[in-house]
């Protein structure tokens, strides 16, 4: 054999030897080192490739070179440049939803892992499949097992797709919102990026993290928290977000929470709302609500409805503000009864019967008294008075007395008439203050002249003699 297995081609005859030997030139010996030639020749390749290799070719560390860079069957060998082009596994699919393409060199069959580039023409509307060189539809999916939903794939738009036998289907796996999102050991994955939440394990990000949308319209990006109960009931939360940081023990805390939550899961009649916490003191605690209205944990009676607040104090810069009670107190008489007949020279206390108005329990009477608790008030108060004729000159006044501290509070002017029967009202209005409960009068005082049985009306009605309106500010 004229090559020896390793590369060498060794010749059968010498003919320097052969002349030094005696031997003369024979054509047999000729013959025999011509076949040799012709035995080398022939496992030699020749360039214009007009014979093949049999054997697999050592290239001893050296490179192919200069190669072709169109590819034309699947068994060409691919040039560097084939390979960083994409061209051989990259094409135009068309259609819509039902989507075909063709690959050069032409694809045979599907096999485990094979990744093809596809540009699509179309958008998707919903689901889709892909037909690569007439070898088959394939359903293309997302997250492992999601069919695609309308705009998945935007016109015009490349995506990487993997082929996996098990299904089979086409795995997206680009644009980037599409690849698999992150699973703990044994659990199914989310399907979303608004699945996060459902996924066994936690996701720590380390820089700050935007959602946007370029969609036309009203409506930007979306954060979902769904809390998929199979037995939803009133004050289950639905979700929430908490703010955390260090304490200065380094232990982290959480400083504010806000969370949805249920109030009613009635069919077509669901209520919600959304609690806000902090923590003071060391404690987490919700500090208010937003449902039909805003309100806080402790208001009495609760959500008041749209376009309510509702909360046990408010304050304006640093001053509570209070909302008003109010309460009616008067002297009151079955009609054709007389009014009371005041004495002179001292302060006389004119008698109270009714407790007419005070829904919110500000004060009580008892014995002409009103007892009203601690707090600010405003008060308005009038009186019948009638004197009957005498010499001189008759003059009213009428005060508020606390009787508890034996102390007047609020005084009102004096008015009179000379000589003559008088009837009339006097008036007490002004603002005072009670550190504690109280028991307060309606005074009067007349200077001079002679009192008389104030005259009734006897129209039917009660006979008002006093009336007392009392208004607590703070």
């Amino acid at each position: 054999m004229a090559w020896s297995g390793s590369g060498t081609f060794t010749r059968v005859h010498d003919w320097t030897a052969d002349r030094d030997s005696g031997i003369k030139i024979l054509a047999s010996r000729m013959d025999t080192e011509d076949d040799g030639f012709a035995t080398g020749i022939n496992a030699c390749l020749a360039k214009n490739g007009e014979n093949a290799a049999t054997g697999n070719l050592n290239l001893g560390g050296n490179r192919f070179t200069n190669a072709s860079t169109s590819v034309s069957a699947r068994s060409d060998l691919t040039p560097v440049a084939v390979v960083q082009d994409g061209s051989v596994c990259f094409a135009t699919a068309s259609g819509t939803d039902t989507y075909t393409a063709s690959l050069s060199p032409t694809l045979t069959a599907y096999a485990n892992g094979q990744t093809f580039r596809i540009k699509f023409t179309n958008a998707n509307t919903g689901a889709a499949s892909l037909d690569i060189n007439g070898v088959g539809a394939v359903d293309i999916k997302k997250h492992n097992d999601q069919a695609l939903v309308a705009g998945d794939i935007e016109a015009n738009s490349v995506h990487t797709l993997v082929y996996n036998s098990t299904g089979p289907k086409f795995d997206l796996h680009s644009p980037a919102n599409n690849f698999p999102l992150p699973v703990e050991a044994g659990g199914t994955g989310a399907t979303s990026l608004d699945a996060l939440a459902k996924i066994a394990s936690s996701n720590t990000f380390t820089a700050d993290q935007t959602i946007t949308s370029t969609d036309a319209g009203q409506v930007g990006p979306a954060l979902k928290f769904y809390h998929n109960s199979a037995s939803p009931a009133a004050s289950d939360g639905v979700g929430y977000v908490t703010f955390n940081g260090k304490d200065a023990a380094g232990n982290e805390t959480t400083y504010a929470k806000v969370f949805g939550e249920i109030v009613d899961t009635t069919d077509t009649s669901e209520d919600g709302r959304l609690a806000v916490q902090t923590v003071i003191a060391g404690s987490l605690a919700s500090r208010a609500y937003i449902g039909a209205g805003i309100y806080t944990p402790n208001a009495t009676g609760g959500d008041r409805g749209a376009d309510t607040i509702n909360a046990s104090a408010i304050y304006d810069d640093g001053v509570q503000i209070v909302a008003p009670s109010i309460a009616l107190y008067q002297n009151q008489q079955t009609s054709g009864t007389a009014g009371p007949n005041l004495s002179t020279g001292s302060w006389q206390t004119y008698p109270l019967t009714t407790e007419v108005y005070d829904p919110d329990g500000i004060g009580s009477l008892s014995s002409n008294q009103i007892t009203l608790g601690a707090g600010t008030y405003e008060v308005y108060a009038s009186a019948s008075i009638q004197g009957i004729s005498g010499p001189g000159v008759s003059t009213w006044r009428a005060r508020l007395y606390n009787a508890t501290d034996t102390a007047a509070i609020v005084q009102g002017p004096q008015t009179g008439a000379l000589g003559t029967a008088v009837a009339g009202n006097v008036h007490v209005f002004g603002y005072f203050t009670l550190a504690g409960a109280k028991a307060i009068e309606l005074q009067i005082y007349m200077a001079s002249g002679d009192a008389g049985a104030i005259t009734a009306m006897n129209t039917g009605d009660s006979e008002i003699y006093a009336s007392v309106h009392v208004r607590k500010i703070a």
